[in-house]
């Protein structure tokens, strides 16, 4: 399937097909017996190198899963993969691609995955608007970053 930015992507096709990022990370957080794979990711008709892996609001559902794995990874056994399967779905996803790059839209908080993400990257960028929240925001994750 094709996408381009001026037509209107045909959301329940994609999501029945089970290509976004919760149904990717699924066997790692669901304990299925399966390995995180590449995920086949929807084409742009305009920028035939410019592919889309769409997110999933259900990716929400794994934030306490992953918050637990992140604080007890070295005393349960069970948990130990969990924090590193969002960038090894990241890896084997620009494998298949030969992406040299990979942009996350994240959610505005300072959430378990976005954690991860945060983590795991070369480079971020934050978006603000010069108004009190955007400072307090960026004051904010001055403090929770480091750690």
């Amino acid at each position: 399937m094709a996408l381009g930015f001026s037509r209107k992507l045909e959301l329940e096709e994609i999501y029945n097909k089970n290509q976004d990022i919760k149904s990717a990370l699924a066997p790692a957080f669901e304990s299925q017996p399966k390995l995180v794979q590449g995920v086949e990711c929807i084409k742009n008709e305009q920028q035939e190198r410019l592919f889309l892996l769409p997110g999933h609001v259900g990716l929400a559902e794994y934030e306490v899963t992953l918050g637990i794995a992140q604080e007890l990874s070295g005393s349960i056994q069970t948990l130990q993969n969990l924090p590193g399967s969002i960038s090894y779905l990241f890896e084997k996803t620009a494998e298949k691609f030969s992406a040299d790059y990979i942009l996350i839209d994240m959610s505005p908080s300072l959430s378990s995955v976005n954690q991860n993400l945060l983590m795991t990257s070369d480079f971020f960028i934050l978006p603000t608007v010069p108004d009190f929240f955007s400072i307090m925001a960026i004051d904010s994750l001055a403090r929770i970053i480091p750690r």
